[in-house]
């Protein structure tokens, strides 16, 4: 029965071109033709077209298959022994997927050795190669830099570098957290040596946070006496990727702020914080108002990481950690309580002057923390009466709902609204007051969790 198919395609090739060729020209090549190509002029196809190159092609591959097809048993064996036999598809594929996982294996082995510093150390290597590749050192416009520089930014350098030195050579982690927190601090003045208020309370603020961080985990960490030391090779390894991280970094920022700055954003921010937003502070008014919504996810992702950390820690050991001295627990309250009321007084000034949610939250919570280690978790957490991740998750809902508003009056989503005719409220305030809360509650949810479990 396989014979039919073959069959029928060879009767329809002789039965067409005999009996149905006027209606093949008139109803599929010709109008096919003046679809395609309208000016030109269809010609019909005929059963006999003369002798012409296509018709002698044709012959002369059919002389050659015949040819061939007779000499194919004659020679066949010999070409057979003289000819390179390809290899089969199937052994191919096996032999490269073998390859493939050989090579992961050993990739594996290289780079997934569990060990954090070698993980680090491979990232900052490529990222250093990375650099070095889109900077020309011939470009780079150091006399302008040098000719800018100021006494004031000459000494802030040396006082970063000088920190960085101590933190190199120091035998103590103490001592060099403390010295990793003096270039915070001094990142903090060169902000506020650039007008940046906003970014310098900010920086500030997440300095001091880490060091609340960092005296809740810096006892649970092993001696540096115990950490074994590493080679004098590798210690030449880390310190020539840093310093090709730091040089290229710096000889980026120079390329970069030399070059023609275009001053369209922010002079548009500029010009329409106050009609536009209802604010003089730019940078909460564009915080709040013109991009709320990378605000509002930003603070998502906050609350989201506080909330991960947790559950890294969900030991159930609830322990009570405090600092036993009458002086400490008798100032701390004191100075949380000014602290939370300041920070109410950031939250609600921010639209106008340097303030906001995010900064107000940021002294909330150290305020916080330090009644967390006058007295303990279990205080603070009666005190704040509700869980702060419910908290931080009211806060996000409240943000979100009063974007909701301006879909109500037919505008985009986070557009905001005010009513200073009536009161000086609006729907940022309401969106900031739901940051204020969502940092709260997702960075002293943290916090607690830390103090109860790590000790």
């Amino acid at each position: 029965m396989l014979w039919i198919p073959p069959a029928l395609l060879a009767l329809g090739s002789f039965i067409v071109p005999v009996l149905a060729l006027s209606w093949l020209n008139d109803n599929i090549v010709t109008p096919g033709v003046n679809t395609v190509a309208p000016q030109v002029v269809a010609q019909g196809v005929k059963l006999w077209q003369g002798v012409n190159l296509p018709l002698v092609l044709s012959g002369i591959t059919l002389a050659l298959g015949v040819l061939f097809h007779k000499l194919s048993a004659t020679y066949h064996d010999w070409w057979e022994k003289k000819t390179f036999k390809l290899p089969v598809a199937d052994d191919v594929f096996h032999k490269v997927m073998a390859g493939l996982v050989s090579v992961a294996k050993w990739q594996t082995q290289r780079l997934q050795h569990t060990r954090l510093g070698g993980y680090a150390l491979t990232s900052f290597l490529f990222l250093s190669l990375l650099l070095l590749s889109q900077l020309s050192i011939g470009n780079i416009p150091w006399s302008s830099v040098a000719a800018e520089f100021t006494s004031l930014e000459a000494v802030i350098a040396l006082v970063m570098i000088a920190s960085v030195g101590l933190c190199i050579v120091a035998t103590s982690r103490l001592l060099a957290v403390a010295a990793l927190g003096v270039i915070g601090f001094m990142s903090t003045l060169v902000f506020m040596l650039y007008s940046a208020p906003d970014v310098a309370k900010t920086l500030l603020l997440v300095e001091t946070l880490l060091v609340v961080f960092v005296a809740l985990l810096i006892r649970h960490m092993p001696m540096f006496s115990t950490v074994p030391k590493h080679s004098s090779k590798r210690r030449a390894v880390h310190a020539t990727v840093a310093l090709i991280i730091g040089a290229s970094v710096t000889a980026l920022l120079i390329t970069i702020t030399a070059q023609p700055i275009d001053f369209t954003l922010s002079n548009f921010f500029a010009e329409q914080s106050v009609p536009g937003g209802h604010g003089r502070n730019i940078v909460n008014v564009i915080l709040v108002d013109f991009r709320a919504f990378d605000t509002f996810g930003e603070v998502v992702v906050v609350v989201i990481a506080g909330i991960s950390a947790v559950s890294l820690l969900n030991t159930g050991a609830h322990k009570q950690n405090r600092i036993h001295s009458l002086i400490f627990a008798t100032t701390a309250h004191i100075v949380a309580a000014l602290m939370l009321v300041f920070s109410l007084y950031l939250l609600l000034r921010g639209h106008n002057s340097p303030g906001g949610g995010f900064i107000g939250a940021l002294i909330a919570v150290i305020g916080l923390s330090l009644l967390m280690f006058a007295e303990s978790p279990r205080y603070v957490r009666e005190r704040l009466y509700y869980s702060p991740f419910g908290i931080a998750m009211f806060g996000i809902a409240l943000s979100a709902l009063s974007g909701v508003v301006s879909l109500l009056f037919g505008l985009p989503y986070l557009t905001g609204l005010w009513w200073k005719e009536v009161l000086p409220l609006g729907t940022p305030l309401v969106f900031d007051v739901g940051i204020y809360l969502a940092i709260i509650g997702g960075v002293m949810g943290m916090l607690l969790h830390v103090n109860e479990e790590l000790d």
